[in-house]
């Protein structure tokens, strides 16, 4: 008797509780799309800053005069695989010399000389997170490198993305020090001995393409969250589980991971500071800070986003378990009344 007794009163507790819950708790208000771009100035789920304006080739099309191109082809390269196969095309392309605390990060290579009158070869900068710049190369040569990387690239961009994702930038030899003057490189020398400078340039260029690459890839990270908003906002069921926001969540840590990682400066140029200040002028140019610090902007709206909906999903179903538990109670409360209405029978 005593155990039905406590059975009903512990019964009776929880279904006032449940009773009660809906005016102690506040209901969840989600703001529409169009105003979450109000609350928050320059912020839009859709569309990315605009990019300062500059002249971009089209793949396979050759831009008069010499020229710096930047494409990225996959995420990563593995650089020891990309040695032994120039190592092994006798054909085209040698390797040359690299400071040693470049050794593992850059491969550089150049064409081998076939003319006898002295010329520069031209020559390319291959970064371990997936970045090619060329200086003065053909089209028919980028595409025998291309070919070449194939096989030490991981975790390969579309190629379409590669062929719009990319920087060219035109330079010519000038009188004075290397420097960027109105969006052209203007180089003191082409000589081994001031390769720094045409390093420095090309791993500020080789910084903008990444970060073009991760533009991309949020962009159409938003474009797959963007009808969410609208589903809150109208009420609509949200046709996506736990699990996959989950995943989601852990897109955006790992993108934001990648774009500080990458956006960090390298120590190779603390004790090189003409090379540094080639590199953070190439930088300044590309809006290099102002596109980094827009994209971790975004990353930031699209991850408050996406714990909304694993705190709205979370929630939902606690009250399914809540429900559980209730119809749980109310058996066990059917089953004390039928015992104590069996003692009185």
């Amino acid at each position: 008797d005593f155990y039905d007794m406590r059975l009903l009163a512990v019964s009776r507790a929880a279904l006032v509780r449940l009773a009660r819950a809906p005016a102690a708790v506040a209901p969840l208000r989600v703001q529409p799309m169009s105003t979450w771009s109000s609350a928050r100035p320059g912020m839009s789920l859709a569309k990315l800053p605009a990019r300062k304006p500059r002249e971009l080739v089209p793949y396979g099309h050759s831009a008069p005069g010499q020229r710096v191109q930047a494409f990225a082809t996959a995420e990563e390269y593995d650089l020891a695989a990309l040695q032994s196969a120039v190592l092994r095309d006798n054909y085209q392309f040698c390797l040359l010399k690299l400071p040693d605390d470049l050794k593992g990060d850059v491969v550089r290579i150049s064409e081998r000389p076939t003319a006898s009158d002295g010329a520069v070869p031209p020559e390319a900068f291959i970064f371990s997170q997936g970045v090619v710049v060329s200086w003065n190369m053909s089209d028919e040569t980028i595409s025998h490198l291309r070919d070449l990387l194939r096989p030490a690239q991981c975790r390969p961009y579309d190629p379409e993305l590669v062929g719009l994702e990319r920087e060219v930038v035109p330079y010519e030899l000038g009188d004075g020090p290397s420097r960027l003057d109105n969006g052209r490189i203007l180089l003191c020398s082409l000589d081994d001995d001031t390769f720094l400078d045409r390093f420095a340039f090309s791993d500020g260029l080789a910084l903008s393409v990444r970060l073009a690459m991760f533009e991309s890839r949020l962009q159409d990270y938003a474009e797959q969250m963007e009808g969410f908003p609208l589903a809150l906002s109208s009420g609509t069921k949200l046709a996506i589980s736990a699990s996959e926001v989950q995943r989601r969540i852990g897109e955006l840590l790992m993108l934001r991971h990648r774009i500080n990682l990458v956006s960090d400066q390298s120590d190779f140029y603390w004790d090189r500071p003409t090379a540094e200040q080639l590199y953070r002028r190439t930088c300044r140019f590309l809006d290099v800070a102002a596109r980094r610090e827009a994209l971790n902007q975004r990353l930031t709206y699209c991850a408050e986003l996406a714990e909304l909906l694993r705190t709205i999903l979370s929630e939902k179903q606690g009250r399914k378990l809540e429900w559980y538990i209730i119809f749980l109670i109310a058996v066990e409360v059917v089953f004390g009344l039928v015992n104590q209405i069996e003692k009185f029978i």
